[in-house]
């Protein structure tokens, strides 16, 4: 019994056809045959049953698919692991209210280091990026929502806090909190509001008196606007560093953020073929966000 075997008694019980068998394995009929009729004679059985023009598995055969399947499935895994793990490229995503310039500070220090190919995404929200990392379309990813899921792993960064930010020029500046009524008749500037972190934000703003809304499909543009004074929005703390130290913005406290979960981690396929170098990079990452933090 060898693999050409199983693969072609794979397909033609999938396709319960063998000339659509050749045709998807770019055989010959007459080679798929063969290699049915000798597997048949080295398991002393027969595979399959005609009637009529209907092809069906017997019984031995349903049991040798059961093995063929797994056999084929930890095979093409096996080629893909060692493709990936011969590939010098890192995919890296993350969360649109991570820090710029933790990334760039990041990336600037692991390329020093290791003279691979980087490849840096910003995705949509949290489990979409965790989503990626699953169906290994990203290496690994930064989040702010856990997700529960066996094949990958959590390291936690960093314990952030959520904050409303204003400009230097904001009617509020002048305040170190805020509370709903403080909010009231002002705008709030909100950037994808049907993921669930920013629903969460909107949920704390239920209450708020007449309240207005402006809403933007991209975080820098976010900040800009915030900046230049068309309302107040609401992100963590660690996605705002750089622009309070400089003076740009200003953070406020507001209570009922206080409930929003608050934790910075990275997530990636366990058992990855390119674990060595995604916890690298973690790690060279966790050491940018002590210096800044």
């Amino acid at each position: 019994m060898n693999y050409d075997q199983l693969h072609a008694f794979y397909y033609v019980s999938k396709f319960m056809n063998f000339t659509k068998t050749s045709e998807f394995l770019n055989l010959t009929q007459p080679a798929i045959t063969a290699r049915i009729r000798n597997l048949e004679m080295e398991l002393s059985c027969q595979l399959f049953k005609k009637q009529g023009k209907q092809l069906s598995l017997t019984q031995e055969g349903k049991l040798l698919l059961d093995y063929a399947e797994k056999i084929i499935f930890y095979s093409d895994g096996a080629k893909e692991a060692i493709q990936s793990a011969n590939q010098t490229k890192l995919t890296i995503g993350f969360s649109p209210s991570f820090s710029y310039d933790i990334i760039c500070k990041t990336v600037k220090d692991f390329k020093i280091k290791h003279d691979i190919e980087l490849q840096i995404l910003e995705g949509y929200d949290s489990i979409a990026l965790a989503e990626q990392v699953k169906n290994q379309k990203l290496d690994v990813a930064f989040i702010r929502m856990a997700v529960s899921n066996p094949n990958l792993t959590l390291d936690y960064l960093y314990k952030d806090k959520m904050v409303v930010f204003v400009s230097q020029e904001h009617p509020l500046a002048s305040r170190t909190s805020v509370t709903k009524q403080d909010l009231e008749g002002h705008t709030m500037v909100h950037y994808a509001r049907n993921t669930g972190l920013w629903k969460r934000f909107e949920e704390s703003l239920l209450g708020v008196k007449n309240l207005k809304h402006l809403e933007v499909k991209n975080m820098e543009m976010l900040k800009k606007f915030v900046k230049e004074g068309f309302g107040f929005s609401m992100l963590g703390y660690f996605g705002l560093m750089e622009e309070v130290g400089k003076g740009d913005l200003k953070a406020l406290e507001y209570a009922p953020l206080n409930g929003i979960p608050r934790d910075i981690m990275s997530v990636y396929l366990t058992g990855s073929s390119r674990t060595e170098w995604i916890k690298e990079f973690v790690a060279t990452c966790e050491n940018q966000i002590k210096k800044l933090a």
